[in-house]
């Protein structure tokens, strides 16, 4: 059965400082993240593991906050741009739409959102 990723494109290396140019050579990785708090990171990506474990749906939820421009990706205003205004549980956002010099405030799921 085939799984897509929760966070495609990122794979989490373990791994001693001296060994940091030599993942660069191997053409196959473009950046390496560094991680401030490494006790928090463990902490939060034994979370997602065990969520994972569970028969729950668990999608990719990007972090959108105030302020941040996005394309709403599908429903009936698909390709219109806004700004987040508020955010408003885990999956609703409130956006402002600048169309003809006014403002409009629509209620979008954050799955439908891309940040631009």
């Amino acid at each position: 059965m085939f799984r897509k990723p929760l966070f495609p494109g990122y794979v989490f290396l373990q791994f001693a400082p001296e060994r940091r140019m030599k993942l660069f050579q191997s053409d196959c990785v473009a950046k390496i993240l560094e991680v401030e708090d490494q006790a928090l990171f463990f902490e939060q990506l034994e979370e997602i593991l065990r969520a994972l474990e569970t028969d729950l749906e668990i999608r990719l939820a990007p972090i959108i906050g105030r302020g941040t421009r996005v394309l709403i990706k599908r429903g009936p205003l698909r390709g219109v741009e806004g700004l987040v205004e508020e955010r408003y549980g885990v999956n609703t956002v409130l956006l402002r739409l600048d169309f003809i010099g006014q403002a409009a405030a629509v209620k979008v799921e954050a799955a439908d959102l891309e940040i631009i």
